[in-house]
């Protein structure tokens, strides 16, 4: 049989056909195989082999090899007990080997299990229906305690002494299906710790009751205190903002009150008084200069050019000479057109505003109109 080694059956399609439909190939002589079979005639005839009878050796049912004699020197002819011994050996060997490929298919995955459990970060543990742990991963030893299997779960990772209210466990077993919840335990030190838990089945009885639960318990306390951390945090924030709007609000009506005061106080005096930019438009101004420019009441300058005011380009100079020098005048007379076309004599106070470089920025001050001619 050592000569067949080197056959390749998917290329023999007669004999295939043989090994599938009778679970044997019998060829008595080589040399009397019909014509469909030329392709194994040619083969067996390289290998100078007249008579054949092999049986298959299969491993879940894919075929693996051959067991059975071959005759180089003569046309064989093999007696009904041959057969059955070689279908008898051929089975033995199938069933040998098809066993030991099972034991180590299931070594491979037990170890890839466990390769897969011990690699995993979360508490696992299996419990029986009575609650009683029958196996637990290394987390769990690290996280609770060595001594855990055969021990309630409730005592140990619980400290109760008995099953815990609404025991998402207990509800795995009743209805079969996955529960899961924020749960607190207690730690191998003492330390209550928070966990996302999850119970689902892990083993049937014949009946299709689970009898095992797989529970699956993930530390989520950094997580947890994180939250509540940055929820504290938004709480305080949101206190905050509306503490600053309330102060905000505040003191806007307050600047609103201090600023409709002010309006009230200019407008209360006898005298005129403007604010504006330097050589350059007003930005607000009193009833009272309204009057002394013989204007109506709801006429309004601001926005109106400073300068354009002086009668004489010498006096206006001299105004802003002074402001620059001294930063003020005081009792500045002086002529001024108003906006009807008419001449009046007034008498300037008035002071200059820098920004925060020292340039020139606002003029504010207060108009007192004269009865008497100026004196040059």
């Amino acid at each position: 049989m050592i000569n067949l080694t080197t056959i390749d059956y998917k290329k023999l399609p007669w004999s295939s056909k043989q090994s599938r439909e009778k679970n044997f190939i019998y060829i008595k002589d080589v040399s009397e195989l019909p014509e469909e079979a030329s392709a194994t005639r040619r083969e067996l005839e390289k290998l100078k082999i007249n008579s054949l009878l092999v049986f298959p050796i299969k491993i879940k049912n894919e075929l693996y090899g051959f067991i059975g004699f071959d005759n180089i020197e003569r046309v064989s002819k093999w007696e009904e007990e041959d057969f059955y011994l070689l279908q008898t050996t051929s089975e033995i060997i199938s069933n040998a080997l098809e066993r030991k490929w099972s034991e180590e298919t299931l070594k491979g995955s037990h170890q890839l299990l466990a390769g897969i459990m011990s690699s995993l970060t979360d508490t696992i543990y299996l419990v029986d229906n009575h609650l009683n742990i029958i196996w637990v991963n290394n987390v769990a030893k690290q996280t609770f305690g060595m001594q855990l299997t055969s021990k309630k779960c409730y005592n140990v990772l619980m400290h109760r002494g008995k099953p815990c209210k609404e025991c998402m466990i207990l509800k795995t077993f009743l209805d079969g299906k996955i529960h899961e919840k924020e749960k607190e335990y207690v730690n191998i030190i003492g330390n209550k710790i928070v966990c996302w838990t999850t119970s689902s089945a892990a083993g049937l009885n014949l009946e299709g009751e689970t009898e095992l639960a797989i529970v699956i318990i993930r530390d989520i306390t950094t997580r947890k205190l994180t939250e509540d951390s940055l929820m504290q945090s938004e709480i305080s924030l949101k206190l905050l903002n509306e503490t600053l709007v309330q102060k905000v609000e505040e003191k806007t009506r307050e600047l609103k009150e201090s600023e409709e005061k002010y309006k009230r106080m200019l407008n209360d005096l006898d005298v005129g008084f403007y604010k504006g930019e330097f050589k350059e438009k007003l930005l607000m101004h009193n009833a009272a200069l309204i009057k002394i420019l013989g204007l109506s009441e709801s006429i309004s300058l601001v926005g109106s050019k400073s300068s354009q005011f002086f009668v004489n380009a010498s006096d206006q100079k001299k105004y802003y000479k002074d402001l620059l020098e001294k930063g003020f005048v005081r009792n500045f007379t002086s002529q001024i057109k108003t906006p009807d076309g008419k001449i009046i004599n007034i008498q300037l106070n008035s002071h200059l505003i820098r920004d925060d470089k020292g340039n020139p920025k606002e003029i504010e001050g207060t108009v007192i109109k004269l009865t008497n001619n100026i004196k040059n």
